[in-house]
């Protein structure tokens, strides 16, 4: 709490020492002396307002004061220093303010008292007003300075800390870079032996087998379906992981993109005893214009997950129109496969749509999978401007429910089914190079040309710099590429095939055949001039067709 100190105070000696007072003879002190009052004020007592126009001026006796701007200090003044100057000389509202260090003893007169004082004697302004100004102009600059300083310092520690996250991103980029290419690796040596194996299962299925052999090669072909799933998933999750995963947007017909999941797995549920029925709603749009890929996808995942739950009753598909066109020109559908299986616990329902997770340890070791169908199947409902959700009972079932939207299509808007076999048997003697340096794949590549285009000649080049020079000693309808060999690998050798200058040579079509699946790598194909991308393992009528389109 201040305590008074007597006003009337024969001698003010720090009146001489107080820079606003400089310049002032006796007599003009003498005059101003009488309108001083001298108070004392307690530790951290603040007696300028911030924002507040002051009404007094201060004469630091004793003690001290701190000039501050908020929680920031500016300056600390000591005996014989004036605080208040500018507000008592009419230069408005200062935004800093004053506290108390300690007991401090002030002088203070009254603003209207010193304007009276100024009155009274003109010839002293002059010196009192540059004196004031100097003084607020020091502590200003001095402020200036510390601003500057801590703007430097906040500039080296944001500078410091880009570099810290340019290096952060580039590391982060690099890992990305390194498990794309890992990816892309494991692929590629994962499929070409897969590739091998579908083949062979594909040519035997061919040929005259007895009742245990068949039933031998069912499990052959089952488990390669079953690992060529798992390896999709893998590469799909990584596309969605990096945010790379593109939809297309092409027109289909909703119907047979459901009719070709049913019979595609309708014999697993009659192998199980099941009823498998699929309903589409006539309200659905005949074409629909997206990615029907994906939409198979979403579709196989959840009658896959539906058809190895259930072991009595069976599955149900619908897919019907929920509601009216949206603004995007778009209508909302939903895609959903009810079950009769062992049904999901609630404490276990959002985990499963987790990366990698599946509802129990128990699950998995009898049931087996990756986990990621049903995380990449929400995600793809996601991209598709819905989402994936359920409905279960334990012990009696499963519903899960894909809401998805389509932009309509018209139905000029298809292109008419082609029969690939026939028109591909139709091609007549074609002279066909395959590149290959896989053994196996060789053989699996001739059996089925032999089997598709019994007319055709099929030559053989263990890699790039061969086929080469196979292409300069005759002349080829049509280079079926492999990408990654020995010596020369099938980019290096399709782009020196197209910048050839003997045009027999630079416009054969050339297809690849490959392990390689990730995106980027299928770009790289056409970018260097293949005409087309078959992957491995491939489907005869994918590569049937494929040939039927690029060979004039």
């Amino acid at each position: 709490m201040p305590s008074s100190i007597p006003a009337a105070h024969p001698e003010l000696p720090l009146l001489h020492k107080a820079p606003l007072f400089k310049g002032l003879d006796d007599r003009a002190l003498g005059q101003l002396q009488p309108l001083f009052t001298l108070r004392e004020h307690g530790d951290g007592f603040t007696f300028i307002h911030q924002n507040e126009r002051e009404e007094r001026m201060y004469l630091v006796a004793e003690g001290r004061v701190r000039i501050h701007h908020g929680d920031e200090s500016i300056a600390e003044l000591g005996p014989g220093d004036v605080v208040g100057e500018m507000a008592l000389l009419d230069e408005g509202p200062r935004t800093m303010c004053a506290s108390a260090v300690g007991t401090v003893v002030l002088y203070f007169i009254e603003r209207e008292a010193f304007h009276g004082f100024l009155h009274r004697f003109p010839d002293v302004i002059r010196p009192v007003l540059s004196t004031v100004i100097g003084r607020f102009r020091d502590i200003d600059r001095r402020y200036v300075r510390q601003l500057e300083d801590r703007e430097a310092e906040l500039e080296r520690t944001v500078r410091e800390r880009t570099q810290e996250l340019e290096a952060s991103n580039a590391e982060l980029l690099r890992v990305q870079r390194f498990k794309e290419q890992f990816l892309a690796n494991m692929s590629h040596e994962i499929r070409t032996p897969l590739n091998a194996i579908v083949g062979m299962g594909n040519l035997l299925s061919h040929s005259s087998l007895d009742d245990a052999q068949a039933a031998y090669l069912t499990y052959i072909r089952e488990a390669a379906r079953n690992l060529r799933v798992i390896v999709d998933e893998i590469l799909d999750f990584s596309k969605l992981e990096a945010g790379r995963m593109e939809l297309e947007s092409e027109p289909f017909d909703p119907r047979a993109a459901v009719d070709l999941v049913h019979q595609m797995l309708r014999f697993k549920t009659e192998e199980k005893g099941l009823f498998f029925r699929v309903s589409v709603d006539d309200k659905v749009p005949a074409v629909l214009l997206g990615d029907s890929t994906r939409f198979g996808q979403v579709l196989i995942n959840l009658c896959g997950n539906a058809i190895k739950f259930t072991e009595r009753g069976g599955i149900t598909v619908r897919f019907a129109r929920t509601g009216e066109t949206k603004i995007n020109n778009t209508v909302p559908l939903r895609l959903s496969v009810t079950d009769t299986g062992i049904g999901i616990k609630p404490e276990h329902r959002e985990k499963i749509f987790e990366q990698f997770a599946q509802a129990t340890a128990g699950t998995t070791r009898k049931f087996g999978g990756t986990g990621l169908g049903l995380s990449i199947s929400r995600r793809i409902a996601r991209l598709m401007g819905g989402d994936l959700g359920l409905e279960s009972t334990y012990g009696e079932g499963t519903t899960f429910y894909a809401d998805m939207a389509f932009a309509v299509g018209k139905p000029e808007d298809l292109e008419p089914e082609r029969k690939t076999q026939d028109s591909a048997r139709d091609l007549g003697a074609l002279r066909i190079l395959l590149v290959e340096d896989n053994a196996f794949n060789v053989l699996v590549a001739q059996g089925t040309l032999e089997m598709e285009l019994p007319k055709a000649s099929l030559d053989v080049a263990e890699h790039g710099q061969e086929a080469l020079d196979k292409l300069h000693a005759q002349a080829y309808d049509l280079v079926l590429m492999d990408i990654q060999m020995p010596v020369m690998d099938g980019y290096e050798a399709t782009r020196r095939i197209r910048e050839h200058t003997d045009r027999a040579i630079r416009d054969v079509p050339v297809i690849a055949m490959t392990a390689n699946v990730i995106k980027s790598e299928l770009d790289r194909c056409l970018a260097v001039g293949m005409n087309a991308c078959v992957s491995k393992p491939f489907e005869v009528d994918d590569l049937m067709s494929a040939i039927r389109t690029h060979v004039h």
